[in-house]
């Protein structure tokens, strides 16, 4: 919907209607520039994929993704992927119940700014994929040689 908006600084989407969207892949994916999101009131609960939505994001600081609810979802391959800037995301009510593999997700890759202590999740597999990011611009297909390096406090969401 917005892929590629290169320029774009500021996106305000609380007021679409998203009940019956099952296909959020590569939504924001590439807004290089973009800064606010809003995203309250989005319905999540049919969507199945959100593969690289918000991949290359790289002025984005803050997501809030506490109002998303996913219990369909089935792919997030590289979700957030180069959003280097980003020091704070909440995705608190996130499972990945649907889905069949972890492995290989490449969730937080490059999310350079990101600390765990900042990361607002309750879903285990999540923490996982943080803690096995790559760090430093090394692309899909290089070899692995080094363990992402995080912190290594564990912070998770607490009902």
């Amino acid at each position: 919907m917005f892929y590629f908006c290169k320029k774009l600084k500021t996106i305000d989407v609380s007021k679409f209607y998203t009940k019956k969207a099952t296909d959020m892949a590569v939504m924001f994916c590439d807004c290089l520039e973009l800064t606010r999101l809003n995203l309250s009131n989005f319905s999540t609960e049919n969507v199945i994929s959100m593969e690289m939505m918000f991949k290359d994001c790289e002025s984005l600081k803050t997501l809030d993704l506490s109002s998303f609810k996913t219990p369909n979802l089935q792919y997030a391959y590289m979700m957030f992927r180069n959003c280097k800037s980003l020091i704070y995301l909440n995705i608190s009510d996130f499972t990945m119940g649907k889905m069949e593999s972890f492995e290989d997700l490449n969730l937080f890759d490059n999310t350079t700014a990101l600390e765990k202590k900042n990361l607002i999740a309750k879903e285990q597999n999540f923490l996982n994929q943080f803690d096995n990011r790559r760090l430093g611009g090394e692309e899909e297909g290089e070899e692995e040689g080094e363990e992402a390096a995080g912190p290594e406090a564990v912070s998770y969401y607490d009902n």
